[in-house]
């Protein structure tokens, strides 16, 4: 079976590369990715039967996202030619809110009998998603209204990475019979591995963390909507209570200097790691004691999947596709979204009982390996491919 992959940033999404790694090799897989500097050297194949074509692009900062501009003439250009050249049997696009998921609408009028999937993490501007931002809240949420439904519609099948998902969008009209829940997958045997090899005691000692501290870590961009504000707080209010307690935030944003100027009474106990490698990401996985998520709005974190697989306890704020990872009181705890203080509760909950943290911290993991794993999540996505053959 031949698919051709649309994948819609300059980033490589899990929903595209993730699923093309971990599909048989019985599927060619062509993937379009938007490029500011496409030229036929940097196209190569990913593995054997997986083909990466960058396509002329540009990209637009708006708040704290980017936006792809597709050069559209290219585009349309590219996805006729490689269809003709190729024979696709499905067309698979990720995120309704990116004008490249307008394309394949162009390819279903003139070839209609190529099925199309697209592949969802939230519905921009609806019910409580929000974007830190007033105006792209309303921006998001006029766009969804008067135009991204109208292309959900369009898909053959409209895939959701979690169930609240795809509720709301049953209220919005969508055809139930289209619908399905497929989250994102993690390699959880190459994490497994990971964890085996690595020293806690040296790694601690890279980060200037002592034995007897607890450690609260945040994976993530430093951006409004992630709330790292709260972290910091949080290890504020631990220390006042005399708890030998350190928070370590990786990840890197327009607002890490604002969250360093709020935590530089604390610089013993929260350290900013920047931009890491995966390894080094894996590394505070490695060491820490729990994982805190206070954003306002998420769609399916894969932090938190990566936190759960290292066997860690979390802390999230209890919206969109965070429940399907964090069972409240058995994987981790949720909290409302303004109930600030539950936040510091349940850090200090965990630090004080060590054996609640380990249990929860191994059903995290449990949990993630028996519903996430890509091994599971690839025969779902199959399920819905073999309607089409």
């Amino acid at each position: 079976m031949n698919l051709l992959f649309i994948n819609p940033s300059r980033s490589q999404r899990p929903e595209v590369y993730g699923l093309a790694e971990n599909l048989p090799k019985k599927y060619d897989i062509i993937i379009l990715q938007p490029s500011d500097k496409a030229k036929m050297h940097d196209d190569f194949y990913l593995r054997e039967n997986i083909f990466v074509k960058h396509i002329p692009s540009m990209f637009m900062p708006l708040s704290d996202s980017v936006v792809t501009i597709p050069v559209f003439q290219k585009w349309v250009e590219e996805l006729f030619d490689t269809i003709r050249l190729n024979k696709v049997d499905l067309i698979h696009v990720c995120d309704y809110e990116y004008l490249t998921s307008i394309f394949p609408i162009f390819i279903k009028r003139k070839y209609g009998s190529i099925p199309t999937v697209i592949v969802n993490d939230a519905l921009i501007g609806i019910g409580n998603y929000s974007f830190n931002s007033l105006l792209m809240d309303l921006i998001s949420s006029t766009y969804t209204y008067a135009f991204g439904i109208k292309v959900l519609k369009s898909y053959d099948k409209i895939i959701f990475l979690y169930s609240e998902l795809a509720e709301q969008a049953k209220k919005l009209g969508l055809p139930e019979e289209k619908i399905r829940i497929i989250p994102n997958g993690i390699d959880v045997e190459k994490i497994f591995d990971i964890q085996k090899q690595l020293n806690a005691k040296s790694i601690r000692k890279k980060y200037g963390i002592t034995e007897d501290e607890q450690v609260i870590l945040y994976v993530g961009r430093l951006v409004k909507v992630k709330r790292v504000e709260i972290l910091i707080k949080v290890i504020k209010k631990l220390l006042k209570k005399k708890l030998k307690v350190k928070g370590l935030i990786v990840g890197d944003g327009p607002q890490r200097t604002e969250l360093e100027e709020m935590a530089y009474p604390m610089n013993n106990h929260i350290h900013f790691t920047g931009y890491i490698s995966e390894e080094e990401k894996f590394e505070c996985y490695n060491i820490a004691n729990m994982f805190m998520l206070p954003s306002v709005s998420e769609g399916l974190p894969t932090v938190l999947l990566e936190a759960a697989s290292f066997g860690l306890p979390i802390i999230a704020t209890n919206i969109h596709g965070i429940p399907d990872i964090v069972i409240h009181g058995k994987t981790g705890f949720l909290v409302n979204r303004e109930n600030y203080d539950q936040y510091a509760e349940y850090a200090e909950r965990l630090i004080m009982n060590q054996s609640l943290t380990k249990e929860m911290g191994e059903n995290a993991k449990k949990h993630v390996a028996s519903n996430f794993s890509w091994s599971k999540v690839v025969k779902k996505y199959e399920n819905v491919y073999d309607e089409y053959r």
